[in-house]
């Protein structure tokens, strides 16, 4: 099925927990289910953040005197929150809950997963806790990976509290009763002028074959893609990632959609903005002041970025029209539009 996969929520939900896409799959953009994937997070800013498989984290749970990382899920709110912790009842949240009562105002917390017979995807947990009152929820994995909440089906639109993954093991650091809080780093978005300027800059390098680039396949673990990911921003600000000469020779609209969502988790978890998006690729922009007169300039320049660009919607829209010929404006609001 169409990225993301795993949207049961685990094993014994029956998802496999990985990006798919073209009916192949990215173990562990989600949090594979085999324990070898799960995303590592980074962010640029401050010196106190921590590091995970040699990517800083400022995403975190705090909870006293201890930092616990996270990565978000493909949907809900990303909005600091404090409140006190309480496990769901039963665990997995797969049922109607029995402490609904208790969980209104508190960070619920869940295992991924569901018992033996049930099936329970992540939204369908977010949906019990939201209702029930939760400020929040941490989904906790079953296997000591971080993983990043899905939503194959495309149902968790109206989920207005923030879902977050963690690993197993950090789940005995924010025990039920203690007041905490889910932290998420800030990125300063993008001006319409700045997104225009920086895609032009993109194409330009593109052009002369100076733009940094990453293939995307099914055979890396997510976690080295997102550390290689992070390395190639640091040094080159601008990177375009692509999906191999297949996805460039038969390409729907459905996947332009698996594209926006694959980009925009990794993405939100680099703290990097996605500036172009076409067939079988995109280009995701982070500032690096390490590179010192060899950032890309954020002020239009004269005759850069002053004209020529589209905005992120309007070259979506220009995809679908080059690929499948459709110029109806209804048909890319219908295919899922730019999350």
């Amino acid at each position: 099925g169409p990225w993301p996969a795993g949207g049961s929520g685990g094993p014994a939900g029956g998802g496999r927990g990985g990006v798919e896409w073209a009916g192949r799959s990215l173990e562990g953009i989600e949090g594979a289910a085999t324990g070898t994937g799960g995303i590592r997070q980074r962010s640029r800013g401050a010196s106190s953040a921590q590091t995970t498989m040699g990517i800083e984290v400022r995403d975190y749970v705090r909870c006293q005197d201890s930092k616990v990382a996270f990565v978000r899920a493909a949907f809900g709110k990303n909005a600091d929150v404090m409140a006190e912790f309480m496990r769901t009842n039963p665990y997995c949240a797969d049922t109607e809950l029995n402490n609904s009562d208790e969980l209104k105002g508190k960070i619920a917390l869940s295992l991924r997963g569901a018992e033996e017979g049930r099936t329970c995807s992540f939204v369908d947990k977010a949906k019990r806790v939201a209702e029930a009152g939760a400020v929040g929820l941490i989904i906790i994995n079953s296997e000591d990976t971080l993983v990043s909440p899905g939503d194959s089906a495309r149902e968790g639109s109206d989920i207005e509290i923030p879902v977050v993954g963690i690993r197993n093991s950090d789940a005995a650091q924010l025990p039920d009763g203690l007041m905490g809080s889910l932290l998420f780093q800030k990125v300063q978005a993008l001006s319409s002028d700045e997104r225009k300027h920086v895609r032009n800059v993109a194409m330009e390098r593109g052009a002369r074959n100076e733009l940094a680039a990453m293939l995307l396949d099914d055979e890396t673990p997510s976690e080295q893609i997102l550390m290689e990911m992070d390395l190639l921003l640091s040094q080159h600000e601008l990177v375009k990632a692509s999906f191999g000469e297949e996805m460039e020779t038969s390409f729907t609209l459905l996947e332009i959609e698996d594209v926006i969502d694959v980009a925009t988790v990794i993405a939100d978890n680099l703290g990097a903005h996605v500036v172009v998006i076409s067939q079988g690729m995109f280009v995701l922009y982070r500032p690096s002041p390490q590179l010192g007169d060899r950032q890309v300039a954020l002020q239009t320049e004269a005759g850069v970025g002053d004209e020529g660009g589209l905005g992120l919607e309007e070259e979506l829209r220009d995809a679908v029209t080059r690929f499948t010929g459709e110029e109806d404006e209804e048909q890319v609001k219908e295919g899922g539009g730019v999350r």
